[in-house]
């Protein structure tokens, strides 16, 4: 398996030719993790002094070149950048990357170079994880080679080198914006509602982002009134966590599996932590743990769930942009 992108191959002898990461988190370190194998160290830039993933990479390497000052980067020796999912793309290097004609990707980018044809992409403003957690779980029983990663925080280049049957790689809107060219076995959107508008300029942008992972896909599942071209539209399910079992049914029927194997393996299914989960101490009081809802689409799908109870509500948090 070729595991070097053209793209990527094409000027790695050029030895002034660099590489630009921007951002140090798990990505970015992931990033740099596969680059190296391929070319001369990339630069590194991240506008923190202190970046998640800095002490981590000095294990490995001595003396990285990480960069926080825009001005000592020389832009006539990069050839390439790759930003992280997390990195402000409208910080003042993207506009000078730009003016040098460098080309910026992703780490999907390199991916899908790869694996597009054993890839199914998930977003949705909720219940991605949830979704990619169920498929892992089903196909696993199945006894399917897979793994869920993406933005469930397993970086996809880390995976980049297995030998699987599919990747189940869930997507965020950050993720869709960065990445240039996306393709797939399957893309899913479950579905959107108003949710980072503290980043993106509005739910128009939003929801043109989010409805790029049906780009160069030969099978898309989303729900109905979106404006586009589906191979299946999903049902009207007020029940999220149906809702999200019918996604994942649909996906599977697709690549082949048994309709009755698959609502089998559902009923063995542990959800992830902090989705509607009983944390109860006692039969008197039930506490349910949902703190993985983070926007008023998910929080209302979590109280229709107990609407004939008395409910005490608890919630916090930033309100990204979001109106309640």
């Amino acid at each position: 398996m070729d595991l070097l992108p053209s793209d990527l191959g094409s000027q790695v002898s050029k030895k002034t030719s660099r590489s630009l990461i921007l951002g140090l988190g798990q990505t970015g370190l992931s990033l740099f993790n596969y680059l190296i194998k391929f070319e001369q160290e990339p630069i590194i830039f991240d506008t923190r002094s202190d970046p998640p993933c800095k002490k981590e990479l000095l294990k490995k390497r001595k003396n990285p070149l990480i960069i926080s000052n825009l001005k000592e980067i020389a832009f006539d020796e990069i050839r390439l950048c790759y930003v992280s999912p997390g990195f402000d793309i409208s910080h003042e290097i993207v506009t000078k990357l730009n003016t040098h004609n460098i080309e910026i990707l992703s780490d999907l980018d390199l991916f899908l170079k790869v694996h597009a044809k054993k890839s199914i992409l998930v977003t949705g403003t909720n219940g991605k994880t949830s979704v990619v957690s169920l498929l892992q779980h089903i196909m696993k029983s199945l006894e399917l080679k897979v793994k869920s990663i993406g933005n469930n925080g397993f970086p996809v280049l880390n995976h980049i080198e297995d030998q699987l049957d599919y990747f189940v790689i869930e997507v965020s809107s950050f993720q869709i914006e960065r990445t240039k060219s996306l393709s797939s076995l399957v893309s899913v959107l479950l579905n959107i509602s108003p949710d980072h508008l503290d980043v993106h300029d509005s739910f128009q942008q939003y929801t043109k982002i989010k409805k790029r992972i049906f780009e160069n896909s030969n099978f898309k599942i989303g729900p109905e009134g979106i404006g586009l071209d589906l191979d299946f539209i999903m049902p009207e399910i007020t029940d999220h966590e149906i809702y999200n079992q019918e996604a994942v049914k649909r996906i599977l029927l697709h690549i082949g599996l048994k309709k009755k194997s698959i609502e089998e393996k559902i009923l063995s299914f542990n959800p992830p932590p902090h989705r509607l989960e009983d944390i109860s101490l006692n039969k008197y009081l039930t506490i349910i743990n949902d703190s993985k809802s983070t926007n008023p689409h998910s929080l209302n799908a979590a109280i229709n769930k107990y609407k004939n109870e008395k409910i005490i509500l608890i919630m916090g948090g930033v309100k990204k942009g979001s109106k309640f």
